[in-house]
Parts: structure tokens; C-alpha cells; sequence
């Protein structure tokens, strides 16, 4: 069946000399990178990256922008069913977020027509690419400064691992920026470590910020860490690095049950899809390079104890906020959103004064202080679990008054929690390289962990 011609979006790709840009609407998105680290990539890897990121980028683009075909200007990339598969099992939960009919994206993406130049994919020479040492381990980090970057620093320079920090520009969070290129600098200097920063232009398609929409859309956000495995390439190759290291926790395993339906709440950083992302490396690498998580058997209130208990000289570092309003007195923090709310909460549960990692005021006092926690809109053991503790050291508050009203005796018992969160979890990708070492730091922590714990 035929497609009205304004219903059809059109998506160009060309190599630039120090990465990629893509045409949109008329308008030009670059992807850029230093550009000695760009011209380190083979140049067949170069060829599919370009392809591959830009659909990687523009696949969601028709359902944001009420179209029903997108038209490309290449061959079909060959890492293509992966891209489909992580957005399909995305999409559930873009709808729950975007508080739209149920399985209308789901619907709508299936139905989407793809067209692309005739003719063979671009896949990888591999005569091209070198052989990568096995020595002496290197790892390329995706970093981001959060609590889960900062502890797989900690490990990795603990495991003797070499550690290279990529912060790629993230547009959707504007407040960001300014604020982690000084502090990476500073971490570079602090720490002998080699650090990066990717300008990302295509990061404005999320939200639709780029063509202003009115109603935000978290479409696009489920793909984040698939697209920065492949962006991280090029710093594997020139580093010759064996590893690209993430630091995902237990919980993004979770999902929501929607109508009968599985809703994954980050599908792309399940241990399943972890694995995933490994093939689609490996497949670029000549099968010598792997992705692998370094936290995937802990929660998330588990490894904000470990920074501040064993590695506290990175928590000067730690920014943990969504960045969508303007930081507050030049601090880390928006005091805002319901990151800075868990981080306060986490950090008043384990002893911790929130003023000394950066927080200006008592988030607390606020009246809408964990309003999204306790509307039920979300399932947060790790909340829970603070609360509770806060509960059982007496603490005093109108938060704690409406956590014993609404929460208290509709979650699972006290016993309960300590026990889930004071275990390793299964894991699936684990950090291979002297895994046993990371797993007696994991069981040395934990039982420092439960000692602080409440009676």
C-alpha cells in the first residue's frame, strides 16, 4: 500500500572526520568525538557505526513525529533486529510514563514501513581490525558521574583494571553539562585517569526536544546504553581495550505486569540484554571484546554504601540528579526531582549528612517531599527499605508519619528486606576478569552493611 509523501521521513548519514552526522528535517545532528580517537577506527568499523548509530538514533523518530514510513539513505545495517528487539520490549513502559492507550505504541511501531537503499549491508573487515592485547585488562566506561559510575571506578581500580571515563553529552538533562566538564577534568587530575567527552547532537531527538514538542516523550530512552556500546568503539580501539564496563544494579531486571503484558522498566540494562550488547561488540571487534556490568548482583542503596564506605574519596564526585531544572546554588543537585529525593533519603538512612555530598537544604521539609514514591506510581524496594530504616532508628518527620499511614503495612516485613538486600543476586554478564576477588569485595561490604542496620 502506498504512503502519503507527509507521512514519510527521510534520514541521511555521512562520515564526518571526527565522527557522524545525521539530516533530519533539514537540519544536521553530529555525533563527535576527538579526533585522534575517531581516526583510531578501522575504517569498514567507521562505515558501520555511521549506519548502525544513525538507525540506532532515528528508528523512534516516526512515532514521536506522526509518521508512519522512514526512508534512509543506506543499506539495511546489520545490526538492525537488535535495535527492533530493544525498542519493542521498551515500549510498554514508554506508554505507562507517557500515560498513553495501552499497546498504541506497541501498535504503532509494529506497523512502521522501513525503506533503505538496495543493495549488501555494511559489515566489518575483519582484516582490518588488530589484534587486541590480553595482558594487561583496559576498560572503556560509559560515565555518567552517578553512584553506579563512581563505584565501577572504584573496582576497576581496585581489580587493576585500567579505566578510560566517557561522559557523553546528554541534551536532555541541559543542566548537566557545565557541571561535569569541570569535574571531570578535576577527576582526571586527581586520579591519573584518561577521561573523554563525546558531543552528541542526536540526544536532542529524546523528549522531541529537537522538534519541540509540547508533551515529553520518553521514547527513545530504552535504546541509551545499546547506543553507547557501539559509541564506545572507537575508544576500544584506540586504547585497545578488552572490556566496556557498565555498572547496572539488580533492580533493572524489574518489570511491571500491564494487562497480562511484561513492561521492563530498562529493558537495555537487563542482564539478558547486557548480553546482547556483548554480541553486538563482539561482532564489531572480531569477537575479542566484551561488555560486561561490574554491579549487576547489588540494589542500588547497597552500592551508594559501598562508595561512601569504601571508596569515599570518589563522593565528591557524585551527581545523581535528573538535570532538568537548574541546579540549586551551584551545587549537584536540583533538590527537585525524584533522583535528588533518593539520594537525600539513601544518605539519611545510612548516617550520612546530605550537606557534606553536596546538598544546600533539608530536602525534607519540602511539602511534596516523595510525592511520586508515595503515589504509588513507583515500585521502589530501595525506597522502601530506607524508609523502613529511618523508621526502625526513630527518625522524625512528616515523611516518616506518611510512611507508616500509606506504606508501612503494605509492603513486605522488616526481616524481609534485610534479607533481600544483604545477598549477591544471580547475575548473568559479571565482570569476568578476577571475579572472585569482586565478589569477596561484594561480600565484605554486605556484612559491613548489615552492621550498621537497625535491630
Amino acid at each position: 500500500m502506498a504512503t502519503t509523501t507527509n507521512k514519510v521521513l527521510t534520514v541521511r548519514a555521512k562520515l564526518i572526520q571526527n565522527g557522524i552526522a545525521i539530516k533530519v528535517l533539514d537540519k544536521i545532528y553530529k555525533a563527535e568525538y576527538p579526533r585522534h580517537i575517531w581516526q583510531s577506527t578501522p575504517q569498514s568499523i567507521r562505515q558501520v557505526l555511521l549506519d548502525n548509530l544513525t538507525l540506532a538514533y532515528t528508528h523512534i523518530l516516526p512515532l514521536i513525529l506522526d509518521k508512519n514510513k522512514i526512508k534512509y539513505d543506506f543499506t539495511i545495517p546489520f545490526l538492525e533486529p537488535f535495535f527492533f528487539k530493544n525498542q519493542l520490549y521498551d515500549l510498554l513502559d514508554c506508554e505507562r510514563a507517557d500515560q498513553v492507550k495501552h499497546l498504541s505504541y506497541l501498535k504503532n511501531f509494529y506497523n512502521l514501513e522501513y525503506e533503505f537503499k538496495p543493495g549488501k549491508s555494511q559489515l566489518p573487515n575483519n582484516k582490518q581490525i588488530p589484534r587486541l592485547p590480553t595482558e594487561k585488562p583496559t576498560a572503556v566506561l560509559p560515565f555518567t558521574f552517578g553512584k553506579e559510575s563512581l563505584l565501577s571506578l572504584g573496582l576497576c581500580l581496585e581489580l587493576g583494571i585500567k579505566p578510560i571515563l566517557v561522559y557523553c553529552q546528554e541534551l536532555g538533562h541541559p543542566y548537566e553539562e557545565k557541571y561535569k566538564l569541570k569535574k571531570i577534568t578535576k577527576l582526571k587530575q586527581e586520579f591519573k585517569i584518561d577521561t573523554y567527552f563525546i558531543k552528541n547532537e542526536p540526544g536532542l531527538f529524546r523528549y522531541g526536544i529537537s522538534f519541540g514538542l509540547k508533551n515529553k516523550t520518553e521514547i527513545g530512552w530504552g535504546a541509551q546504553t545499546t547506543i553507547l556500546a557501539l559509541a564506545m568503539v572507537p575508544f576500544v580501539f584506540s586504547y585497545k581495550a578488552q572490556y566496556i564496563i557498565y555498572g547496572s544494579e539488580f533492580s533493572n531486571n524489574d518489570y511491571l505486569w500491564q494487562k497480562g503484558w511484561k513492561s521492563y522498566v530498562s529493558f537495555d540494562q537487563t542482564g539478558f540484554w547486557s548480553r546482547e550488547q556483548d554480541i553486538m561488540v563482539k561482532l564489531l571487534t572480531a569477537n575479542q571484546v566484551s561488555v560486561r556490568n561490574i554491579l549487576e548482583p547489588l540494589d542500588q542503596i547497597v552500592i551508594f554504601f559501598i562508595i561512601t564506605n569504601r571508596y569515599p574519596q570518589l563522593m565528591p564526585y557524585l551527581f545523581s540528579c535528573f538535570a532538568q531544572k537548574p541546579l540549586y546554588r551551584n551545587s549537584q543537585w536540583c533538590h527537585q526531582c525524584y533522583k535528588c529525593e533518593k539520594i537525600f533519603t539513601f544518605s539519611l538512612a545510612l548516617g550520612i549528612d546530605p550537606l557534606e555530598i553536596g546538598f544546600e537544604k533539608d530536602m525534607t521539609l519540602g511539602s511534596n517531599y516523595l510525592n511520586e514514591y508515595f503515589s504509588g506510581k513507583e515500585n521502589d524496594l530501595d525506597l522502601d527499605f530506607a524508609l523502613y530504616i529511618l523508621t526502625r532508628k526513630g527518625f522524625k518527620g512528616p515523611f516518616i508519619d506518611k510512611f507508616k499511614r500509606k506504606k508501612i503495612n503494605k509492603i513486605k516485613s522488616w526481616k524481609w528486606y534485610v534479607d533481600y538486600f544483604n545477598k549477591i543476586k544471580n547475575y548473568e554478564n559479571l565482570l569476568d576478569y578476577r571475579q572472585e576477588k569482586l565478589l569477596n569485595i561484594f561480600r565484605e561490604e554486605l556484612r559491613a552493611f548489615r552492621k550498621i542496620l537497625p535491630r
